[in-house]
């Protein structure tokens, strides 16, 4: 993911504490779906995620909503994920996650999936001597899913 602001955020403060231009969030997650049809499932999702500016690690747990377009194996489909995160923070944000993507065949049952992804997510950390004047962290970005579906 990449975060971005649009300058509707407020001011920067000048600390090791900030999110920046160069800040990345690093993930690998975890999701067990059903399907209600060949077209339509939903699931649950829990990730370990890692932000290098500020240096943080969390794990977010959601609630995944998935549509796919027609029920062959190579196919284009949109996913929702809402939910929370846990870890070493001062309290739960809220996790709000939306993906176009394309998955395809590679052996058998096993798919690849490449998505698009728009993630929303406010999070509520502390850092000690940090000077900030609050400890919520709002981060918008977008970024490149890729995956590997088992069914």
């Amino acid at each position: 993911m990449f975060p971005y602001d649009d300058g509707t955020n407020g001011g920067v403060y000048n600390t090791d504490f900030e999110i920046e231009d160069n800040t990345f969030i690093f993930g690998v997650t975890e999701e067990v779906n059903y399907y209600f049809s060949q077209n339509f499932g939903v699931g649950l999702g829990f990730g370990f995620e890692k932000i290098n500016q500020p240096n943080f690690i969390y794990y977010p747990i959601y609630l995944n909503i998935i549509s796919i377009l027609n029920d062959t194996k190579n196919t284009i489909y949109a996913k929702v994920n809402f939910g929370t995160h846990l870890g070493n923070l001062d309290k739960s944000g809220f996790v709000f996650r939306g993906g176009l993507g394309y998955r395809l065949k590679v052996y058998r049952n096993i798919l690849s999936n490449f998505e698009l992804t728009y993630s929303y997510q406010n999070i509520y950390k502390s850092f000690k001597n940090s000077q900030r004047p609050e400890n919520y962290y709002n981060i918008e970005s977008i970024g490149l899913t890729i995956g590997i579906e088992i069914n």
